[in-house]
């Protein structure tokens, strides 16, 4: 059986479904899908992370404190650059492309806490 899940994390918002892209040249960014979906209007400091116990598993959070710089462009987008984050993700995915689109889910997963978007890092190997 092949089943498609139909979901927070996988439903568009304004018809952009949520997503990170990460770039050779080290931008990386959130779309508008994700922009409108978590109300986002201004600059963010956003740190990535890997699950150690689950290496596939890839989330982002908010962190004024220690994150990476991202500019909010109107209507548009969050954008930051980062390029050896951006080409750790590209190589952990075997992407044979200079630029991989990552779906990111728009509910939080709370630890401590933190509210943590998951990379839907699986979606890209399910193709």
């Amino acid at each position: 059986m092949k089943i498609f899940v139909y979901d927070a994390t996988t439903q568009r918002v304004n018809g952009k479904k949520p997503t990170v892209t990460f770039c050779k040249n080290g931008s990386i960014r959130l779309n508008t899908g994700f922009c409108e979906a978590l109300k986002i209007t201004t600059g963010k400091a956003i740190t990535f992370c890997q699950d150690v116990e689950n290496p596939s598993d890839w989330y982002l959070y908010f962190d004024a404190d220690s994150g990476f710089p991202f500019r909010y462009k109107e209507g548009q987008s969050l954008i930051g650059s980062h390029k050896i984050l951006a080409n750790k993700m590209i190589d952990f995915l075997n992407a044979d492309s200079k630029t991989v689109v990552v779906p990111v889910a728009t509910k939080p997963i709370q630890v401590n806490g933190r509210d943590f978007y998951a990379l839907i890092t699986k979606a890209l190997n399910s193709k």
